[in-house]
């Protein structure tokens, strides 16, 4: 059975005290909000959305015990509500699902305040608004986790060979309302009859792995093995674990994470081990108002804690303590982070920005394919003498996601890797950051994109016999039927412009008309179509066209396809293949 952190039942919000656990489970009301400041100090109540929610609660028990002190002035409402929550606030700082809910509490605040100026509520009314609140923040956070669960379930299950994965600290139930956020993928796999393996850390000073982690997977009937936070590395190595799921307590714009000390160590150990490093958390802990994860203040904890091991003194009293709650996990080592609201995948500034928006953020998986299948098709031409050294480009778009893949600019076909094929967006920003440059006819490919939504693949190429009638200024005859996949008639050749401009641009985008692949004034050829492998034989035929029209020419007798069979040659040729 799933542990509760923090409900409401009774008039009364109750806490599950985590300090005690797992020697016992003691339940406790919080009456004051002195109390509430000190169970989330204390880390009685812990995890960043169980943290937003006490401090939600605790603006409702500051206000009901207001409410009923003696000589309460209705005026008071709004200044009191921000008085009681910016005390709370500053229980824990670093964790931003707090302030995000005082701050949430404080514009309910206001609204009712608002209310109240048309309806005239009582005091009792608003202070019960203010509890609604409360109550539909705990509900939408039970939800959240687990939209989280089902979207990390699904990541994990397609994993190849996917058996455990490892958390650091507790993000599970004890650490939300229910399910957790780190966790949550287990549950959903357990509900969903699969089985299960997490192994826990320990979690140094504090020993929320091991105390909480490792209790409510045992609780819950999940496989659960505990290691010492030094292991992990062995761990990794062994092959046990096939992904890493932590929480978070503060992301910011660009995806650095800060969760519990020791999350950084993890994630690069992951790296190392090329194994997928996963953040889950609530879009609320997402921080939109800081860029990186340098401006994240960072909360010291007590010597104390490092110095003894629970009531055993382990080191001695006067030695110097680094005790940092948190550390920051760049964004360069996380695989995606797992929100209620989708999987957000690099570059986060976009991702993130695009959950927040209420819009589907871009697939890496997708991105993966398309570097995959651009590498692909740049090796292929390049065996096929289309191209040659460092010249020429090739690209894909997907108009769903509005990407472009292309090859990068001045680099090696035969060095050339996945990870070093570009995506931008249609604007030509680059969209995901591999440390290269896109091509620099980036611009001439755009121009075909969104002139022509027939066309998702361009290839340019600088094949022999098309370049020389190209720098004559020759068109290209059709002298194949074959030549119907580039076009209907002749292949026009788009006037000399400076390579990368605009000018050539615009220019190849007239050039192409209604056809598939035309000429570029002393620069070779560009051949689009549906796919890669469609505007690879494109390029190809074209090469094809140009060698025999050029042969031909040496014998001045060339033989052209009639006139009248461009357009039943062009509808038959587009047909072909498919």
């Amino acid at each position: 059975m799933l542990p509760k952190p923090i409900w409401f039942e009774n008039d009364k919000v109750m806490i599950l005290v985590q300090t005690q656990l797992p020697e016992q489970c003691i339940i406790k009301e919080m009456k004051t909000i002195e109390e509430v400041w000190q169970s989330i100090k204390k880390l009685e109540v812990r995890g960043a959305p169980a943290i937003g929610l006490a401090g939600a609660f605790g603006v409702y028990i500051g206000m009901k015990n207001w409410s009923q002190t003696e000589n309460v002035v209705i005026d008071d409402f709004l200044p009191k509500v921000v008085e009681i929550g910016d005390y709370i606030d500053t229980a824990r700082p670093t964790a931003v699902n707090l302030h995000w809910a005082i701050e949430r509490m404080k514009q309910k605040a206001k609204s009712i305040w608002e209310c109240h100026l048309q309806k005239q509520l009582s005091i009792t009314e608003m202070v019960q608004q203010l509890l609604q609140e409360a109550k539909q923040m705990l509900e939408e956070d039970i939800a959240a986790c687990k939209a989280i669960g089902e979207y990390g379930a699904d990541i994990l299950e397609n994993i190849t060979d996917f058996k455990a994965f490892l958390t650091h600290c507790n993000a599970g139930a004890l650490a939300t309302s229910m399910y957790g956020t780190a966790l949550a993928p287990a549950y959903i796999m357990q509900q969903r009859g699969k089985n299960i393996k997490v192994f826990s850390d320990e979690t140094r000073p504090l020993l929320q792995g091991s105390r909480l982690t490792a209790w409510e997977l045992s609780q819950s009937g999940i496989d659960v093995t505990t290691i010492c936070d030094n292991m992990a590395g062995v761990v990794m190595k062994n092959k046990w674990v096939q992904a890493v799921i932590t929480g978070a307590d503060r992301i910011t714009k660009n995806g650095d994470s800060a969760n519990k000390i020791g999350t950084y160590s993890i994630a690069i150990l992951a790296k190392e081990h090329n194994i997928p490093f996963f953040i889950a958390a609530p879009l609320s802990t997402i921080d939109f108002d800081m860029e990186t994860g340098e401006e994240i203040p960072i909360e010291q904890r007590d010597a104390e804690e490092v110095r003894h091991f629970g009531e055993k003194q382990t080191a001695p009293s006067d030695v110097t303590v680094f005790n940092p709650a948190f550390d920051v996990t760049p964004h360069q080592y996380i695989t995606a982070i797992i929100t209620e609201k989708g999987v957000a995948y690099p570059p986060y500034s976009e991702s993130l920005k695009a959950l927040k928006e209420g819009k589907k953020p871009h697939n890496k998986k997708n991105l993966f394919e398309m570097q995959k299948q651009v590498l692909k098709t740049a090796k292929s031409v390049v065996a096929s003498g289309l191209v040659s050294g460092t010249f020429g480009n090739i690209s894909m778009i997907d108009r769903k996601e509005g990407i472009v893949a292309i090859t990068p600019s001045g680099a090696s076909y035969e060095d050339m890797t996945e990870k070093d094929i570009c995506i931008t967006d249609l604007e030509g920003n680059i969209y995901l950051d591999n440390g290269k440059k896109p091509s620099s006819e980036l611009p001439m490919h755009l121009a075909v994109y969104q002139s022509r939504e027939d066309i998702n693949a361009v290839i340019h190429t600088h094949s022999l016999y098309a370049t020389v009638l190209a720098s004559q200024g020759e068109k290209i005859p059709a002298v194949l039927t074959e030549m119907g996949l580039a076009g209907s008639g002749e292949i026009e050749v788009a006037p000399f412009a400076y390579p990368g401009s605009k000018e050539l641009a615009d220019e190849t985008v007239k050039a192409l008309g209604k056809n598939y692949a035309c000429l570029l004034a002393n620069h070779g050829v560009v051949a689009g179509a549906q796919t890669l492998d469609r505007a690879f034989m494109v390029a190809s035929i074209v090469e094809e066209g140009a060698h025999v029209y050029y042969l031909e020419r040496q014998s001045d007798k060339v033989s052209i396809v009639p006139k009248q069979a461009y357009e039943t040659v062009f509808k038959a040729m587009q047909q072909y293949g498919k």
